[in-house]
């Protein structure tokens, strides 16, 4: 925790270090949406920009109407997005 509080970049790591596969040579498009109480991502064929999956999700708590937390949600998405890209990998 001291060297994160001290140098907060060394201990970074991109979310992409934890999913890269060489075997997976496939770049995804995708897009993601995060609304006051739902999450949504969907995967689009990096060739012809087709629908290939998308899913959503109910956040488990209440709506946020003032959006304090628009950009934790906007993260989560994020994270959602590249879940559903592994599932999505997995199944082929």
């Amino acid at each position: 925790m001291v060297i994160s509080m001290l140098d907060p970049e060394a201990l970074s790591v991109p979310l992409l270090a934890f999913v890269r596969n060489p075997t997976v040579k496939r770049i995804y498009s995708t897009i993601v949406d995060a609304s006051g109480w739902r999450l949504c991502a969907a995967i689009y064929h990096p060739l012809t920009f087709g629908l290939l999956a998308w899913t959503t999700y109910r956040l488990p708590y209440a709506k946020d109407y003032v959006c304090k937390s628009q950009g934790h949600r906007e993260y989560l998405g994020y994270l959602f997005s590249v879940l559903l890209i592994l599932r999505y990998v997995q199944q082929l």
